[in-house]
């Protein structure tokens, strides 16, 4: 078993352990002794402390030992005992990291020309006949892929943020969707797309703001 184990009794001593728990916490022949007497860190403490008061199951991230750790809990109530399996998610913290990376990467790359593109596009609004309709064509779908890249920095940037559900804080749907549905119908047939105003409301981010955004795109 890669991941560690490690079981406690209600006193809060390993009663059981595997090789690969004992690798964690860098210690050797940790049964019998006391978990703060082995464990350095006061997240696997709360965690612990927390598991005995409630009685109920939990999973959470926390880091032990400058890893990354996803912890699941169960607590046996015939013999009170805690039961705590580490499962160490560098390698998927690692990539998701390089995938964010590739995304913001490849965002920032494309907005330079596109802007580019739109701004160009901007100084020949004056053409007139089918010309016309060719610039609009590319201004339309310019303005789309500027969102499109917009979006995935956004989402890039959400990505790096750690959930708080403290923070969590309702949110009223119908007035966001009110304030998209007046957005659209501002936009009106053929305007192409829009940056419509964004509607914001506090997210489980500390210290950001959720974004509602729409737009509408017209067809070919």
């Amino acid at each position: 078993m890669q991941s560690g184990l490690l079981v406690l009794d209600r006193n809060g001593k390993i009663v059981l352990c595997n090789e690969s728990m004992e690798k964690t916490v860098q210690a050797s022949d940790i049964t019998g002794q006391f978990y703060w007497a082995v464990i350095k860190d006061t997240a696997v403490f709360e965690l612990i402390r927390r598991i005995q008061k409630t009685k109920t199951s939990e999973s959470t991230e926390l880091n032990l030992y400058g890893r990354p750790y996803q912890c699941n809990t169960a607590y046996v109530m015939k013999n009170n005992e805690i039961i705590i399996v580490f499962h160490d998610i560098t390698g998927i913290r690692n990539l998701g990291k390089m995938k964010r990376d590739f995304v913001s990467n490849v965002s920032h790359e494309l907005r330079t020309p596109l802007t580019a593109i739109k701004g160009y596009a901007e100084t020949l609004k004056g053409v007139k006949g089918e010309n016309f309709d060719y610039l609009q064509t590319i201004k339309r779908h310019t303005d789309r892929l500027i969102n499109i890249v917009q979006d995935l920095l956004v989402l890039s940037e959400l990505e790096e943020m750690e959930l708080v559900s403290e923070d969590f804080e309702r949110v009223d749907v119908n007035t966001v969707i009110r304030q998209m549905s007046q957005d659209i119908r501002a936009a009106g047939p053929g305007k192409g797309p829009v940056t419509p105003p964004r509607a914001r409301k506090h997210s489980p981010y500390p210290g950001r703001r959720l974004e509602a955004r729409t737009g509408v795109y017209q067809p070919h």
